[in-house]
């Protein structure tokens, strides 16, 4: 009997040069969105930027409607995620109160949390920006109704979220940690009651 060796692939066995190039290429990439999380003001500026551009470019070529409803109904998506909680009352029934008075408290998670929207939000920018390049992708569209569409999408689906938020009572932002107040003293009173 023919002993059977194990099926090993030559690309497999080894670890090719370019492999390992982009393998460190990602953790670059990774360590550089890792310092990025901290500034989260630059980070938007620099999304609205990206849309600025990309805006400009649509507008002055007076073209790419196709592409700009893709990028729209993509970034409706993510924003749709961005403020979905991460365990929905409707389909994983009650959870955890909350509020704060309301016994356990338990903090607002989001399906997609604020830095991957943003690293999302700019990879479909950059790519947009790139697909605008080809005039082969300037396919003619009347643009009205892709915006009329665009906003009876916007319209449903946001209807749909504040329905949701007031139906089961969050709201998916919080503008900084909670002040407390300090007991007020009776500036009068010195005397103590025994």
């Amino acid at each position: 009997m023919a002993e059977q060796q194990p099926h090993t692939d030559p690309l497999l066995a080894s670890d090719p040069p370019a492999a390992s190039m982009l393998a460190s290429c990602q953790r670059v990439f990774q360590q550089l969105l890792d310092r990025t999380v901290p500034y989260i003001i630059l980070r938007w500026l620099f999304a609205a930027l990206l849309l600025l551009v990309y805006i400009f470019g649509v507008v002055l070529n007076d073209g790419f409607y196709i592409i700009t409803y893709g990028l729209g109904l993509f970034l409706l998506h993510l924003l749709m995620e961005f403020l979905s909680p991460q365990d929905d009352p409707d389909l994983d029934g009650p959870g955890l109160p909350m509020q704060r008075d309301a016994g356990e408290y338990r903090p607002f998670n989001r399906v997609l949390p604020e830095n991957k929207f943003w690293k999302k939000t700019c990879g479909a920018l950059l790519l947009c920006l790139f697909l605008t390049r080809f005039e082969g992708l300037n396919v003619p569209a009347y643009w009205p109704l892709l915006l009329f569409y665009f906003s009876i999408l916007c319209i449903a689906n946001f209807r749909q979220r504040i329905y949701h938020m007031y139906k089961h009572g969050y709201l998916p932002f919080s503008f900084g940690k909670a002040q407390y107040k300090p007991k007020e003293t009776i500036a009068g009173s010195s005397s103590v009651s025994t």
